[in-house]
């Protein structure tokens, strides 16, 4: 078998062969617009981007774009152009461009996100850093470092944030995090996030799988522990590291949990894939509309390494679970 490498021009022309290879059907044409709308910021920019899909009959369709350094530079240096600065508050122009700074605290990050939740008009995206490597490539940073950089994101999109509670708690689940093995991939404000609690820290967490529940039991996470297994043994069967998200609040931790399953190079031969589509579909998670079009899009792009899948599943307490899907297009040599 060849795996073959496609590049594209930019992130717009990315975004448009994501939307031509299938996997958004059925998709009404004003999401393709607003979607190819919100892509125009990055014209001759080059960069990861993912399609953020609801599967559960919604049509919503939002946009994540990674950046490099460079990325991020020339996007500031648009000026007026840039919905950075036609609508983000000057704590977010701050953080990128303290990012920019290699003597700043926050230059051990090594790329960072912007997501565009697209309802019906191009909002101001929200930021995402990460923070150590991400779920495909292991990170390098000690607990220290962690701990450093975790904090001075905070300290950049929600400052006065010490002087809460929320720093005894966050202080608390690296100290735990750290005892388990476990990483912070991605780190950033709630404040950020449309209705979100304030202040507060949403956290990629990534734990080996036989950690993963006496991690959370010494966390004291508020949530069903049992369901947790559960939906792990679903999703993430046969994989060795868990990564999910992790909420935490000047209360303590929530019991908010969302689950990732990355598939890289996803392949129309994968009994793993097919079983996670057909079991989420069954459970009324997947419409039969969206399991075809995803099914459709892997035997489109079937084994290519610029190619992913990933899948997150989500629930609160005892709320019914949900599911998005998210169809990338990554860049040769992309981290």
């Amino acid at each position: 078998m060849t795996v073959t490498t496609v590049m594209s021009a930019d992130i717009p022309a990315r975004v448009s062969k994501l939307c031509r290879e299938g996997g958004l059907q059925p998709a009404p044409s004003h999401a393709i617009e607003l979607l190819m709308l919100a892509t125009q910021t990055f014209s001759g920019l080059d960069g990861l981007v993912a399609l953020e899909c609801h599967p559960q009959g919604s049509d919503r369709i939002d946009l994540v774009v990674r950046l490099d350094h460079e990325g991020v530079r020339r996007l500031l240096d648009r000026g007026g152009q840039s919905p950075l600065h036609e609508h983000e508050s000057r704590i977010a122009l701050s953080f990128l461009t303290g990012w920019l700074n290699p003597a700043g605290p926050l230059a051990k990050i090594p790329f960072v996100e912007l997501e565009y939740d697209l309802l019906d008009h191009v909002p101001a995206p929200w930021i995402g850093p990460a923070i150590d490597g991400n779920g495909r490539h292991r990170g390098h940073l000690d607990h220290a470092s962690t701990r450093d950089t975790v904090f001075a994101v905070l300290d950049a999109l929600a400052p006065g944030w010490r002087s809460t509670p929320l720093f005894t708690h966050l202080a608390r689940m690296l100290d735990v995090l750290a005892c388990h093995h476990g990483r912070v991939t991605h780190s950033t404000a709630l404040t950020v996030r449309p209705n979100a609690p304030s202040p507060g820290v949403r956290a990629i967490v990534s734990v080996g799988r036989h950690c993963l529940l006496a991690f959370l039991r010494e966390l004291a996470w508020p949530g069903d522990l049992t369901r947790v297994a559960d939906e792990d043994r679903r999703l993430c069967a046969y994989q060795p590291v868990i990564d999910f998200d992790l909420d935490i609040t000047e209360s303590g931790p929530t019991p908010k949990m969302a689950l990732y399953r990355g598939f890289l190079g996803p392949h129309a031969s994968d009994e793993e894939l097919r079983h996670v589509l057909a079991s989420l579909h069954h459970r009324g998670l997947l419409t039969s509309e969206r399991h075809a079009a995803a099914r459709e899009w892997i035997a489109c792009i079937s084994g290519r390494s610029d190619r992913a899948l990933s899948i997150k599943l989500g629930w609160s307490g005892d709320s019914e679970a949900s599911v998005k899907l998210y169809f990338e297009s990554i860049p040769e040599g992309s981290c």
